[in-house]
């Protein structure tokens, strides 16, 4: 074989394998393009979560402030409730 077809087949080969490598990167191109959709869509999820997550949270912390409002307001009327029933209690023994 002479000395241009060594060439010429040394030539060859490396173009098969730049077409390989170039084939692979394609691929490796493509996950990556894949992914980075999956991540964007899982990123829009968790924000999603999140924003609900913390309305939430705000709605509980509304809630909780209510209640221990609406408990104290309670155990006042019952308090006073009590002191009025023994005040008129006592009103009509000394009656």
């Amino acid at each position: 074989m002479d000395p241009l077809n060594i060439l010429r087949n040394k030539i060859i080969d490396l173009k098969k394998i730049r077409d390989q490598v170039n084939s692979e990167l394609l691929g490796e191109s493509q996950t990556i393009t894949l992914l980075e959709e999956r991540m964007s869509t899982m990123q829009q999820e968790l924000n999603a979560h999140k924003q609900s997550a913390s309305e939430k949270d705000r709605k509980l912390k509304k809630l909780n402030d209510i209640i221990n409002s609406s408990d104290s307001a309670l155990n006042k009327l019952i308090s006073n409730t009590d002191k009025l029933n023994y005040a008129l209690d006592e009103e009509l023994k000394s009656t």
